[in-house]
């Protein structure tokens, strides 16, 4: 009887939506409070689990490599810094160079630390695996492992695939093929040549790898489509190589960063469409010192997926696919309310792009 008065009072339906569109809405905004709890800085947790560790911090000549590389000196790691060291000065210095000392003047105690650096091209495939059976021999093993270089090259695809061709056709590297080989392959080389050599060697698998994607392997759009196409593609290696070292509790990362006040960021804004721009609106690049303190505090928290502001963290959540959840309960709560972000981002996507198109065809027409 009671059921039935309720069936023909209004405010019975009105609960009946309202409480679930609550419960989503609670959801949504606990999965961003345990992710600012997760970015809350702990000297005493870094120290505890960083300290006498032998590190080693890829592209760590300039960016979130090299901030990465200082906070783990300060609070007393062993750092192995690897870059490219192509670059050169008035001084014969490279950036490199100048990382290895910057590092040194914020190393907890620069007199029984080991800060090194070697100069390695994660592109040059024969030299990796050289190089990191070495290392690993000359440090008696590796503990933990930041995977933070790259390279980015905006723009649109239709122009970038005219310049690939007339590349191609004289015999350089292409965009798309610069873009793979560095942020992905390079990875992977590194990875292959770390537990090929571990192995060989029988030494243990290094405790922790965190590896440097982007906010761009969760969305793809306009303006970054080799870029995304090569952190999708470390996304999809990172998530099975985490499922395989299960059995040998090696820890994985894959680190999702927003936009970075890094040489790279300034670089990419320089060439950056102008569609592009407007898709991703106005964001606050943040400075690298603060990126690798989210990182590595993510990863200290047993984060999987690591982010490191608000609109990376709303995209993973979005886009987190068959992967190692934070917060299993509330994101499933609020998957309605992720798959209304995600439409409504893809469409003002598309809208941006379409108005664009039209806008430049009527210029060339006049």
């Amino acid at each position: 009887m009671w059921f039935e008065n309720q069936l023909t009072d209004f405010r019975f339906y009105i609960l009946l939506i309202l409480i679930p569109l609550l419960i989503c809405g609670i959801s949504y905004g606990l999965i961003f409070i345990f992710f600012i709890i997760s970015r809350k800085f702990s000297p005493t947790l870094i120290s505890k689990n960083v300290e006498g560790k032998k590190i080693i911090v890829t592209g760590a000549s300039s960016g979130l490599g090299k901030s990465t590389a200082k906070l783990l000196a300060q609070y007393g790691a062993n750092v192995i810094l690897i870059a490219r060291g192509q670059d050169s000065d008035s001084n014969g210095k490279s950036r490199l160079d100048y990382a290895v000392e910057e590092v040194k003047n914020c190393a907890k105690d620069p007199e029984n630390q080991i800060i090194e650096a070697y100069k390695l091209d994660l592109k040059d495939r024969e030299k990796i695996f050289m190089e990191v059976p070495s290392i690993l021999t000359k440090y008696n093993g590796i503990d933990w492992v930041i995977m933070s270089h790259g390279c980015s090259a905006p723009g649109e695809f239709l122009n970038q695939a005219i310049q690939d061709a007339e590349s191609t056709m004289a015999g350089k590297e292409t965009i798309m093929e610069n873009l793979i080989n560095s942020n992905l392959l390079g990875s992977i080389r590194f990875t292959e040549a770390l537990f090929s050599a571990s192995q060989k060697l029988k030494m243990e698998f290094p405790e922790r790898i965190i590896y440097v994607a982007s906010v761009l392997a969760t969305v793809s759009f306009s303006g970054y489509i080799g870029y995304c196409a090569s952190k999708y593609g470390l996304r999809g290696f990172v998530d099975g190589l985490r499922n395989e070292l299960i059995p040998f509790k090696t820890k994985i990362h894959l680190y999702l960063p927003g936009n970075m006040d890094t040489p790279m960021f300034e670089n990419e804004n320089k060439v950056k469409p102008a569609c592009t721009f407007e898709i991703e609106g106005p964001s606050k690049a943040l400075h690298p010192d603060e990126c690798a303190r989210c990182m590595i505090m993510g990863a200290l928290r047993e984060r999987y997926y690591i982010t490191n502001d608000v609109v990376s963290e709303m995209l993973r959540n979005s886009s987190q696919g068959f992967n190692k959840r934070t917060n299993v309960v509330f994101e499933v709560l609020a998957s309605p309310i992720s798959a209304i972000v995600d439409e409504v981002f893809i469409r003002d996507a598309d809208n941006v792009v379409d108005k664009f198109y039209k806008k430049n065809s009527l210029k060339k027409q006049q």
